[in-house]
């Protein structure tokens, strides 16, 4: 259903680093995406992006037929990747935050490298949000991180890391308009 390789990790999180893929210390999910096409285009393969499967049914002559919202495939081997497919994050329910999607406000990091030298704010609860405020503090001018709770959900040392990255913490915060 997506428009690209990489599924949630590749499409909504490319710069995020993946500490468990095998024969890589870390990598980050876009460059493994990359790697992993590489490696299957190697192979007379077909990919099939931003279509969904309808029907499918197996023919006389033992091949398949896969009706698709866009077209008709027949093929002798199908693999059907599964997963959520198509996605979207949890929008920021603050009065007026649509006028600013796509100018500052982001539901997730393509680059890194677009945070240069900015103030960013960053917010959440979970591991991903004090993840992205670490990674942001590289190269950002200040990071705060906000979560409305009083606590984290996860563990104290991402956190910490994060706090020794430079990123200020906020707790019982609030975004308005």
């Amino acid at each position: 259903a997506l428009p690209e390789p990489g599924g949630q990790l590749g499409v909504l999180y490319p710069e995020k680093l993946i500490y468990d893929a095998p024969g890589y210390y870390e990598v980050k999910a876009k460059d493994l995406t990359r790697e992993l096409v590489r490696q299957i285009m190697r192979f007379p393969i077909t990919l099939c992006f931003e279509e969904r499967v309808e029907a499918r049914e197996r023919l006389e002559d033992n091949t398949i037929a896969v009706q698709t919202n866009k077209t008709l495939h027949n093929t002798r081997a199908l693999i059907i990747t599964v997963g959520i497919g198509a996605f979207a994050p949890t929008k920021l329910k603050a009065e007026r935050a649509d006028e600013f999607e796509g100018r500052g406000l982001d539901y997730y990091v393509r680059d890194t490298n677009d945070y240069q030298g900015k103030r960013v704010l960053v917010i959440g609860g979970g591991e991903r949000a004090v993840g992205w405020a670490s990674e942001i503090a590289r190269v950002a001018s200040r990071v705060f991180l906000i979560h409305h709770k009083d606590h984290f959900k996860g563990e104290e040392e991402p956190l910490e890391a994060a706090r020794q990255a430079g990123v200020e913490v906020r707790l019982r915060a609030q975004v308005r308009a």
